[in-house]
């Protein structure tokens, strides 16, 4: 796995987006959207859960992880980068 150079962020959202797509199949992990949300929050995610899957920024995916888990009572099944 390449080194991420924690001083720039940019390099660290460069470096999560190409970490999820060579070794984890695209998938990313909560904090890895806290930090896309806050330092691209614009970008893409996936989120799929039990119903379906929803298409949103990264700002915005917190919020939809709530109303699934909370509203719905259904789960997330992953959260994860789309390929381009």
């Amino acid at each position: 796995m390449p080194a991420i150079n924690l001083d720039n962020p940019a390099a660290c959202v460069a470096a999560i987006k190409l970490n999820a797509r060579l070794y984890n199949g695209g998938i990313i992990n909560m904090i890895d959207l806290e930090f896309l949300a806050s330092h691209d929050p614009w970008f893409i995610v996936l989120i799929r859960y039990s119903r379906g899957e929803i298409r949103c920024p990264a700002r915005d995916a917190k919020h939809f992880i709530d109303l699934i888990t909370r509203d719905r009572g259904d789960s997330v099944r992953d959260i994860s980068i789309l390929n381009k």
